[in-house]
């Protein structure tokens, strides 16, 4: 009986192979890697209408390779939260060279995502996550890679852990970036105390720039004063509002030694005179 069990296991697993689509392949490995995405967020990544998005996002919930949960929210309800089926998470681990988890291992993991505190931190990362990915893809010049938090740390030296860390290659020049999203529920000492962690954080020998995503214009700007008075250099450091990042890659991001706004690829120059003094 086992034995035809995992026969049965093996052929649904390679049928479900041969259904999926290079933009499937996709969808598994960014929401196997950053955990949770909205409807609106992989529709922004993946596909050109909301009606093929819910389409086929409906298709891969059939086959087990997504799975989706929401909270009772009275009046009305909450948009629904995809992450990885057991048969996504099975595949997504074989991609990545790990053990696949048994089925009571993503019970647990969709259960503790599910019931998580922070579901509002991390979708607005993976907000963030989705408009670089969604920008890159109508530019075929561009290169990037996002980690996710508990990616982003792998070789980092120090205390510093990033909610994310991006890598935008664009025209020859690449910027590496840690990201700390703000939802403005801790005070501007614990934002500080931050800096100070990253400035002694460092990845192979080389310190990225550090960009700061904040709630609001206030929040930014008492941020950057508080910046300025620091000694050292702080050119390293860059800040936005949620309100830009629809249009990640262009003029959002004000430096801490700036007076105006740059492009994301124009941090490289700051990132590459930092390794240079750190080295």
């Amino acid at each position: 009986m086992q034995a035809r069990q995992t026969v049965l296991r093996r052929e649904f697993l390679l049928g479900v192979h041969a259904r999926l689509t290079d933009r499937d392949w996709d969808i598994v490995d960014v929401v196997g890697e950053h955990q949770v995405f909205t409807l609106d967020q992989l529709q922004l990544m993946f596909f050109p209408s909301r009606t093929r998005a819910t389409v086929r996002l409906s298709e891969l919930r059939d086959m087990d390779v997504l799975d989706r949960f929401r909270s009772c929210r009275r009046p009305g309800s909450q948009r629904w939260r995809y992450t990885l089926g057991h048969v996504g998470a099975t595949i997504h681990a074989h991609r990545q060279g790990q053990k696949p988890p048994r089925p009571s291992d993503t019970m647990n993991r969709i259960s503790t995502l599910a019931s998580s505190r922070t579901m509002r931190h991390q979708l607005g990362v993976n907000q963030f996550v989705a408009q670089l990915v969604h920008e890159a893809r109508l530019r075929p010049d561009v290169e990037l890679e996002c980690l996710s938090e508990r990616n982003a740390s792998v070789g980092l030296v120090g205390s510093a852990r990033p909610d994310a860390r991006v890598r935008w290659r664009e025209d020859g020049h690449e910027t590496t970036a840690w990201i700390e999203y703000d939802t403005g529920t801790e005070p501007h000492t614990r934002l500080l105390a931050k800096v100070a962690a990253y400035g002694n954080a460092m990845i192979l020998g080389e310190r990225p720039v550090l960009l700061f995503l904040l709630h609001s214009a206030a929040r930014e700007a008492e941020l950057q004063t508080r910046l300025r008075r620091l000694e050292g250099d702080h050119s390293w450091i860059a800040t936005t509002l949620h309100e830009h990042l629809r249009d990640p890659a262009g003029p959002i991001w004000w430096p801490a030694d700036g007076d105006r706004r740059v492009r994301l690829v124009e941090l490289s120059s700051r990132q590459e005179a930092e390794n240079r003094s750190v080295r």
